[in-house]
């Protein structure tokens, strides 16, 4: 598999972390939608994407996830590739897109993420069902939806 894999990098210099901080945007935010974009115009679908948030406010520490594609993301995706869309509208829908992101991102910092109590339901689902067969339809069929699959894509 390692010898299958090409790596080819180089340097972007048109513009630095500067550029979204000149313009009151996280640059991670900016470089998230970004990375949307990039691959929304190679495969011409959006990427379902996570990036990892520490949560150093635990005593312990915690992990949780940030999912970079948003609603925002991809109508900014969409207009990117529509000759139609004026900069000034293409712009806007990139603050938005970046705005939610960062939005995202301290709901996350915070625990406020709704994913995080879903994702913790579903190792109960099963503790459930071992207790309690005549649940197992029911609580199984609440987790095997197409949307948790979608959600749990790349957990």
């Amino acid at each position: 598999m390692v010898d299958d894999l090409q790596v080819h990098a180089f340097q972007f210099k048109p513009f630095g972390k500067n550029m979204p901080k000149a313009n009151r945007m996280s640059p991670d935010a900016f470089i998230q939608v970004a990375l949307q974009l990039a691959y929304y115009r190679i495969y011409s679908q959006p990427a379902a994407t996570s990036e990892s948030a520490s949560l150093r406010r635990y005593r312990l520490g915690r992990i949780d996830t940030i999912r970079s594609c948003t609603t925002d993301s991809v109508n900014f995706c969409k207009a990117m590739l529509n000759e139609k869309k004026t900069p000034s509208e293409k712009y806007r829908l990139l603050r938005k897109a970046v705005e939610a992101h960062m939005t995202y991102t301290n709901e996350v910092c915070y625990s406020k993420s709704f994913l995080v109590f879903i994702f913790q339901w579903r190792p109960q689902a099963c503790v459930i069902t071992k207790r309690d067969m005549q649940n197992l339809c029911e609580a199984q069929s609440l987790f095997r939806s197409k949307m948790c699959d979608i959600l749990s894509m790349s957990v």
